[in-house]
């Protein structure tokens, strides 16, 4: 059967509900067989199990690869020997654990870029997301592997200049970062600085922006503008509250004002962003928010959330009901 799969996905659900997961409790030697079976295998989302790990330390021998997802395993636990891949998307899901939250997110996603780099000739889309997950139940006992794959990147220096040149879409995410102004610091303009070297490919990006689900501050607004200033051929943007634990600091101002003030900054035909998502704006999305966009000709696709989506019409509901998702004081509570 391993033979002839495609696509495969696995993954825990994120409240913790239980689910039929046949990677969870089957065999280490089960699922290592069963990955080995799977060469034909063109999209791949996994979490952490052995039949991962066999694809991952040895995706080299999937050349027909396109398409991974990763989550809740380490990239210098398991990682690929240094050779070209065919991967072009590649999303990375990086538990920090306790040990972890003073480290620098940039500092952890750094080895990740090094592989890609080194051995993504041909990609197109790269997401790192520094994340403190919770586990729940029992963890499954993992194989060992080599750390040598490991020890050659961490050996690389960082490269200067651009080794992606197919590279559309970067997206970088993290929480239970450093809360010192001066490693946010460090974070932005090492984004800033991987963002702009291949701003000649670069059409989309996801920013983490600050304060959590609080408000945003002017620093982060005037950091959104100046990464968007850097890419010439910007069509898509996300902004991305809901997985960074910390703020930027300085003079705090409502998510309206923030995109008040972001709108016409980025308004045609300077930009011609096609697609902008935000996750939260802290408010209901109303006329006045819509009108704020009317200066984007060319944008196609707009999601606006509500963080407090969980006492309004939209909740656990798909459609677009604007009429009764009126002010505050009509939700229903």
């Amino acid at each position: 059967m391993g033979s002839k799969v495609r696509t495969f996905r696995n993954y825990l659900p994120w409240d913790g509900s239980r689910i039929q997961d046949a990677t969870r409790d089957a065999d280490n030697e089960i699922l290592t067989k069963a990955a080995r079976n799977m060469k034909l295998l063109t999209k791949a989302s996994f979490t952490a199990n052995a039949l991962a790990i066999q694809v991952i330390t040895n995706v080299l021998s999937y050349s027909q690869l396109t398409d991974l997802v990763i989550t809740r395993l380490k990239p210098e636990e398991y990682i690929w020997s240094m050779a070209p891949t065919s991967l072009k998307k590649l999303m990375w899901e990086m538990p920090v654990g306790p040990s972890g939250r003073d480290q620098n997110p940039w500092d952890t996603a750094l080895f990740l870029i090094k592989v890609a780099e080194t051995t993504c000739p041909d990609l197109e889309s790269l997401d790192i997301l520094v994340c403190d997950f919770i586990t729940r139940g029992r963890q499954a006992i993992l194989p060992a592997v080599s750390k040598d794959a490991a020890s050659q990147y961490r050996a690389m220096q960082v490269s200067t200049t651009p080794q992606l040149p197919r590279l559309r879409h970067f997206g970088f995410k993290y929480q239970d970062a450093p809360a010192a102004p001066a490693q946010q610091s460090l974070v932005d303009s090492s984004f800033l600085d991987f963002v702009t070297r291949h701003s000649a490919s670069l059409q989309s990006i996801s920013i983490s922006t600050s304060g959590g689900w609080g408000p945003m501050t002017r620093e982060t607004l005037d950091f959104v503008l100046k990464v968007c200033s850097s890419l010439p051929q910007l069509i898509e943007l996300t902004l991305d509250k809901k997985m960074t634990g910390i703020s930027r600091g300085g003079e705090r101002i409502s998510d309206l004002q923030f995109l008040t003030e972001l709108a016409p900054a980025l308004a045609s035909p300077k930009y011609e962003i096609e697609r902008f998502n935000v996750g939260s704006i802290e408010m209901p999305f109303s006329s006045p928010v819509g009108r704020l966009f009317a200066l984007w000709k060319n944008l196609k696709f707009l999601t606006v959330g509500d963080g407090d989506a969980s006492r309004g019409p939209y909740f656990n509901d798909g459609r677009l009901d604007f009429v009764s998702y009126g002010s505050v004081s009509k939700r229903p509570l």
